[in-house]
């Protein structure tokens, strides 16, 4: 007599790999949205910048930078 295999542990595998990519799915979201409300708050400042300047051109990458540095201070993010 032949003994199939049970299809239920493979069923359960996929289940929880199913799972595990939606979770990795929703964090990336999560990152995603994250990086871009610390970009928009980076453009908010290095605006803010530019304007005490009188609105002069010429800094506005010093600007990015400086705002860069003061709002991953901040955020207490390193690099």
């Amino acid at each position: 007599m032949v003994m199939k295999k049970s299809k239920k542990p493979m069923v359960k595998a996929k289940s929880r790999a199913k799972a595990a990519g939606e979770r990795v799915a929703e964090s990336l979201q999560k990152i995603e949205a994250d990086i871009t409300d610390i970009t928009e708050e980076i453009r908010k400042l290095a605006y803010r910048f530019f304007a005490e300047r009188n609105y002069e051109y010429g800094s506005d990458l010093d600007d990015w930078l400086k705002a860069e540095r003061i709002i991953k201070k901040r955020l207490r993010i390193k690099g």
